[in-house]
């Protein structure tokens, strides 16, 4: 005779216990790295983690109203961010609110896709020297880096006259995303 074997492979659930082991680094060393630059509106946190701050602590009380404030990526640097690992990524930063009569600009000399129109303009800062990264109005671009590249990042204030000194400029979190390409 014919025998006929007949077996199935369905399951309803299946559970494994794997290890896995994720480690964190500080921002600087971190597998996109970001660091302070050379002003002292940036700086690294105690538990090693990049923080921008211009306010009472800092030398002065604050903003300037009816004038632009920059700290310019190729003259003093807000901070630098570092692709450590080994995929290429897609740097950027997410849309934010700022307060008040405030615009704020994050820039850079690197290609983002967009151009930097500053509002009230400015013989420091023109349109064809920077690439906007991301502003307060959610217009922005990206920098694509290879494996150990790094760029500069220079942030600009532009501060109405409208502005209420008991407003804060902008007292939030920037979000920062790296996404792989590949």
């Amino acid at each position: 005779g014919v025998g006929v074997l007949a077996a199935t492979a369905a399951f309803d659930t299946v559970e494994a216990d794997r290890t896995a082991e994720v480690e964190t680094a500080g921002d600087a060393d971190a597998l996109l790295g970001l660091q302070a630059g050379d002003t002292e509106l940036a700086s690294e946190t105690d538990d090693g983690l990049l923080q921008i701050t211009l306010d009472e602590d800092s030398d002065g009380e604050g903003l300037n109203r009816d004038a632009i404030t920059t700290v310019l990526p190729d003259e003093g640097t807000l901070f630098t961010a570092t692709n450590n690992g080994a995929d290429e990524i897609e740097f950027a930063i997410q849309e934010f609110d700022a307060d008040g009569d405030v615009d704020i600009y994050f820039i850079t000399t690197e290609e983002t896709g967009e151009d930097f129109e500053p509002g009230l303009g400015s013989e420091f800062v023109t349109e064809d020297d920077y690439n906007l990264l991301q502003d307060d109005d959610g217009n922005g671009g990206s920098v694509t880096l290879g494996s150990g590249d790094e760029f500069d990042v220079g942030i600009v204030f532009d501060v109405g006259t409208d502005f209420d000194d008991d407003d804060d400029v902008f007292d939030g979190d920037i979000t920062i995303t790296a996404d792989s390409t590949e």
